[in-house]
């Protein structure tokens, strides 16, 4: 039941966060002169450019999730795995490293993980890029009316200083901290299933 509200609230949360900054572009900027995004900034894509990626975005991460909520325990790797830690390393890459060799390869990895364990990955995006994508999302809204509806100086001061950063920096330690969530459930799940030290 738990794992099914969770799922739930993402997606629907998913689509409102993701509806909710095209709206809110749409109010304050029907012709994308100011926005942000670089599919319009960098690429000068218009309004389809913008909604054709957003819908396929929501569907594929949509998908993810589902199947976090479909996916089986992963005991078969309690009897290697003496942490969270662990089960995170053997559910990614097969194999134990240090806690600094995994962190720099989450960190810094731009490939996914070997076949085998991208089933792993894809439950993992399931469970936390939505919530970094509506942190995004908030933030987007946040700063649309902050610098266009309430003026507020101190937003506007540090959106010019801190930039894109003022939404990266909050998605990353939302990511971390989704990803620290996954696992260490996941890892009390399987345990659950299988204690350790049986076959």
């Amino acid at each position: 039941m738990k794992r099914t509200l969770i799922a739930v609230i993402w997606m629907v949360m998913l689509a409102t966060a993701r509806g909710a900054d095209i709206a809110t572009t749409y109010h304050f900027c029907p012709t994308l002169l100011h926005e942000a995004n670089p599919i319009v900034s960098v690429l000068g894509g218009g309004w389809i450019a913008l909604l054709v990626p957003n819908f396929l975005l929501c569907i594929f991460f949509s998908l993810c999730t589902i199947a976090y909520w479909r996916a089986k325990p992963y005991f078969s790797l309690v009897p290697y795995a003496q942490s969270p830690w662990d089960f995170a390393m053997l559910g990614l890459y097969g194999k134990k490293m240090t806690k600094r060799a995994f962190i720099c390869r989450q960190l810094l990895g731009v490939c996914l993980p070997p076949r085998g364990h991208r089933a792993v990955f894809c439950q993992l995006a399931g469970f936390a890029v939505p919530p970094v994508i509506i942190t995004g999302s908030f933030i987007a809204v946040f700063a649309w009316y902050a610098t266009c509806e309430w003026h507020l100086a101190w937003f506007i001061q540090l959106h010019s200083h801190l930039s894109y950063t003022l939404v990266l920096v909050p998605c990353l330690l939302v990511w971390f901290a989704a990803e620290v969530v996954y696992f260490t459930s996941e890892y009390r799940r399987a345990c659950s299933v299988n204690p350790i030290g049986t076959a």
